[in-house]
């Protein structure tokens, strides 16, 4: 009992399994994203599915206007699908696109060039799969390479694209050293290999994109709810939860943590004065200015009103004094900060309310005496002899 698949039903498999991305895609698009990338993808399905069409046409024919379209529509529909990947990492930019552009031109030119000036099948495969390869290679690069972000599907998705990519290099380099169209494609047990290989890649591509974007989506959704509208910064919620991880951490390696407290100086005179439009940008500006003095493992959020935290792991004492006065030196002009701050050797029974109210207590006092300072909390902390005593200076 034998075994093959002929090409007629290679072509509809791939025609329906397209086809049926289109479908989910469009359901998508419409009740949940608006996405870019799944529009550029849907768009690329669209134009492979017909090629597929044409391909098939081919069984009967061999038109080279048919051959023609066929690779012209798959060499537009895997530059809209490669596209559609760069946009989904936000790494698309009109100078990539024009470059896709000129690439996509160059590809159908030359390929048809070899169909109707010089037909050879061989440098008709070694053309198409080359440019096919080159389209695919930068998402698939810009997948693997991704750092921030990078999620094992990001990384399975990468690899797909890149093996892609090396079977058709493959390919290309088979054709060109004479192997051909025959040692390529004639055998059965090749052609059935890469039947169902397309097949395979086809659907994972299909499925990995559409869970690549809503992986975006709720990425987007929970960075939305994280931060605070107006500043950028983390939210209340969500400075507390990242603090108690910091504080967690700090306690194992019974390494130093800062907690500066600090508010705007006469904030509510600026909002009664000038409105709330000006007092918002302050507060944004306010904010700009402060996250550029602090280092990536900083926290800063906002509590609430105009008033914000930062928690600070590894300086000492003296060390947090100077990053607070840096802090109120860098705002100070139209406005100026008061700032609590409290430097501890945080365990398991560090509490981030008492925390607080010791540095609100420590602001208050820098409100006393004057604003436009930094007063020290640790009075108020009511730190033991021990841990005192443990603390850098």
């Amino acid at each position: 009992m034998s075994f093959h698949l002929d090409p007629q039903t290679v072509y509809i498999s791939l025609i329906c399994g397209h086809v049926f991305t289109v479908i989910l895609l469009s359901a998508y698009r419409r009740s949940e994203s608006k996405e870019r990338s799944v529009s550029l993808f849907f768009t690329a399905k669209l134009i492979q599915a017909a090629a597929w069409t044409v391909m098939l046409l081919r069984i009967n024919t061999d038109s080279s206007a048919i051959i023609s379209l066929s690779n012209t529509l798959m060499f537009i529909g895997t530059a809209f699908e490669a596209v559609a990947l760069l946009n989904l990492q936000s790494s698309l930019s009109w100078r990539t696109a024009r470059i896709y552009i000129g690439v996509t031109s160059a590809a159908i030119l030359i390929f048809n060039g070899i169909l109707f000036f010089h037909n050879i099948e061989v440098l008709r495969i070694a053309a198409a799969s080359f440019f096919s390869a080159l389209l695919i290679i930068p998402p698939a690069l810009r997948l693997l390479r991704k750092k921030s972000g990078g999620t094992a599907l990001r990384r399975l998705m990468g690899i797909l694209y890149t093996f892609v990519a090396g079977a058709m290099l493959v390919r290309t380099g088979s054709s060109l050293l004479g192997q051909g169209a025959p040692a390529l494609l004639s055998a059965p047990v090749a052609h059935d290999l890469f039947s169902i290989s397309a097949y395979l890649t086809m659907i994972l591509g299909n499925t990995g994109f559409v869970l690549l974007a809503k992986q975006k989506a709720d990425e987007e959704l929970v960075y939305l709810a994280s931060v605070d509208d107006l500043t950028q910064i983390w939210n209340r919620r969500t400075f507390l939860k990242k603090a108690d991880v910091m504080l967690s951490r700090c306690a194992k390696r019974k390494t130093p943590v800062s907690f500066l407290l600090f508010d705007i100086d006469g904030f509510k005179g600026i909002n009664d004065t000038h409105g709330h439009d000006v007092g918002d940008r302050v507060l944004k500006e306010m904010s700009q200015i402060v996250s550029r003095q602090l280092e990536p493992e900083d926290l800063f959020g906002r509590y609430g009103g105009d008033e914000f935290a930062v928690l600070i792991p590894g300086l000492s004492v003296a060390e947090s004094t100077l990053k607070a006065e840096r802090i109120r030196a860098a705002v100070e002009g139209a406005y100026t900060l008061s700032i609590g701050a409290l430097t501890f050797v945080p365990d398991d029974r560090s509490d981030l309310d008492r925390i607080y109210k010791c540095c609100d207590l420590a602001l208050y006092d820098a409100k006393q005496a004057g604003r436009n300072q930094v007063k020290r909390a640790e009075g108020h902390f009511e730190v033991p002899a021990e841990e005192r005593q443990s603390l850098p200076i």
